[in-house]
């Protein structure tokens, strides 16, 4: 009583923890601060609310289980003990037979000592006075063996039923096979989803480890809003697929029920039937018993007759019970065989109904241990909707601190502007002004480049120019060089005068010298050019610096500002 009031009394308290987390939920959702986060907030409540319902739907059913088992654990109990019962009634049964063996082994041993008597007695009387009293003594046997055909008859009857009764049994628990099998079938998926369980509350163990590191850091104040949105919906996203799971479970834990139903129906027409055995075997029994008793009377009665009048008919009748008495005796062993095969469908059913309890009792265990793991569930998602609690109020405090920096930026960039209106116009001028400078000294080297540029393709064309007559130069020099060597050979003398006289050879020494004068020109004038295009070239590198160390000032101030 003591544990049933503390476990309502702790689901009050969770009730109202629940009821105050739910009236917090629906202020915040009324709240307009909160209008980005109402959608988060109405799924939070909505899963909220579902979570427990679904715990209160798995209370009751986890209830309801747990009177279904007892009921099943008794109706067990009592089918182990009539189980009990019919092993006592079988061994009395056995002892019984025994007692008939002995009964029948003595009768055939009197017998044998009554043969071997009647044996000479029989060779000496031949009166026909013993033969009509031998007459009478016949039919009186024959009218007994008339009854023992009867009763054989009552027997194979009774064999029939005994049989057709056996047939029953053994289909019988060839169907408890396999409802064994198909338990042990749905205890091995019940194992599944319980391993798929513990998985499941591993990884909720993570989270929760996951939620305590960052309520760490919120008291050191490093927690970061995105991170614990990103949180909330993966804990969402796991309380979803926990409902899942439990509805899943409500529909394998109903259609166990259905079958533990039918199975305590069956245990109980079991039941009947084997009460109605044992009344039959006991009727059976006694039956065994009086007709022994019978046959014992009897044949003492017919060795006293057969004693005092005719040993001869004694002798056939004799033979006629023996064998009478081996056919009931083999009939006996049938019994017997029919008796030991009900034994081994009475050890199969108890072996059954063994099974049957080990089943139930992991199914207990099973639903104890899905207890404990509920109540778990419960106190991580208590816990997880303080850390949400505790995650909204610092993201409050995150969204008002936000707003005053935002405030204060707004204030911050409008006092620079004015600030830098009112300080820096007459640099930007200078800085423009120096800029529209450095683009007319860029356009003029450009300009100037192209002008050397043209006047390289000039001269490139006067090289061209110089190098054809060159070669026509060279032909004719070469052409003076073989008239020389012809002069030499021949032996005339070298007269300048007659060079002078060629006008061919003084036009040559003209335009030698001319060539001369325009190739130094050349060179002096591409000189010129080249310390022109080198002195272009740094004045743009040096324009391009000033231009960059320029940037780079702007770009520090501005990053100067922003931190100020």
């Amino acid at each position: 009583m003591d544990k049933k009031w503390k476990t309502l009394k702790s689901d009050e308290t969770e009730r109202n923890e629940l009821k105050f987390v739910i009236a917090t939920l629906r202020e915040l959702i009324k709240n307009s601060a909160f209008s980005k986060q109402r959608k988060s907030l109405e799924d939070i409540q909505k899963i909220i609310e579902k979570s427990f319902e679904n715990e209160r739907k798995l209370n009751t059913k986890c209830l309801r289980q747990q009177s279904e088992i007892a009921a099943n654990t008794s109706k067990i109990k009592a089918a182990i003990q009539l189980s009990e019962e019919d092993k006592n009634t079988i061994d009395t049964l056995q002892e019984e037979l025994e007692k008939a063996w002995k009964i029948a082994a003595d009768l055939r041993s009197e017998r044998s000592k009554s043969k071997q008597a009647c044996s000479p007695v029989c060779e000496e009387r031949s009166n026909p006075k013993d033969l009509l009293q031998n007459n009478a003594l016949i039919q009186s046997l024959q009218r007994k063996i008339s009854n023992f055909d009867e009763a054989e008859k009552m027997w194979a009857s009774e064999k029939q039923v005994l049989q057709n009764d056996l047939d029953i049994r053994t289909k019988q628990s060839e169907n408890f096979k396999v409802e064994v099998q198909q338990l042990q079938q749905q205890i091995n998926n019940m194992n599944s989803i319980v391993s798929a369980k513990d998985k499941t509350i591993k990884q909720l163990e993570t989270d929760v480890k996951f939620i305590e590191e960052l309520n760490k850091r919120k008291e050191l104040g490093r927690g970061d809003p995105d991170v614990s949105l990103t949180e909330i919906e993966s804990n969402k996203l796991q309380i979803f697929e926990l409902e899942e799971e439990i509805f899943n479970q409500e529909k394998s834990i109903e259609e166990l029920t259905n079958e533990n139903r039918l199975k305590t129906a069956r245990l109980e027409e079991l039941e009947r039937e084997i009460t109605t055995l044992k009344k039959s075997n006991e009727l059976l029994t006694e039956k065994k018993y009086s007709d022994l008793l019978q046959m014992e009377r009897i044949n003492k009665e017919q060795e006293n007759k057969c004693m005092e009048k005719s040993h001869k008919n004694i002798g056939r009748l004799l033979d006629k019970s023996v064998k009478k008495e081996n056919e009931i005796s083999i009939k006996l062993q049938l019994l017997e065989l029919n008796l030991e095969e009900k034994i081994n469908l009475l050890f199969s059913t108890q072996n059954d109904n063994r099974i049957l309890r080990s089943t139930l009792h992991e199914k207990t265990e099973l639903c104890k241990l899905l207890k404990g793991k509920c109540h778990a569930l419960e106190e991580e998602i208590h816990k997880i909707l303080i850390t949400v609690k505790e995650l909204e109020n610092l993201r409050n405090k995150h969204v008002s601190v936000m707003g005053r920096l935002e405030n204060e930026n707004y204030k911050l960039t409008k006092d620079l502007a004015i600030y830098e209106n009112q300080k820096y116009p007459e640099k930007i001028k200078c800085l423009e002004n120096e800029l529209l400078l450095a683009k007319e000294n860029i356009e003029r080297t450009n300009n100037s480049l192209n002008d050397c540029n043209q006047e390289m393709d000039k001269l490139r064309i006067i090289f061209a120019e110089c190098r054809s007559l060159l070669k026509d130069s060279l032909q004719i020099i070469g052409s003076v060089h073989s008239n020389y060597e012809t002069n030499n050979k021949t032996g005339l003398e070298f007269n300048p005068d007659n060079l002078i006289s060629n006008p061919k050879h003084h036009n040559i020494q003209i335009f030698a010298l001319t060539l001369k004068e325009k190739i130094k020109n050349l060179a002096e004038y591409c000189k010129e050019l080249m310390v022109d295009k080198y002195k272009l070239l740094d004045e743009v590198e040096h324009h391009k610096s000033s231009r960059n160390s320029t940037m780079i000032e702007k770009e520090t101030k501005s990053t100067e500002t922003d931190a100020t």
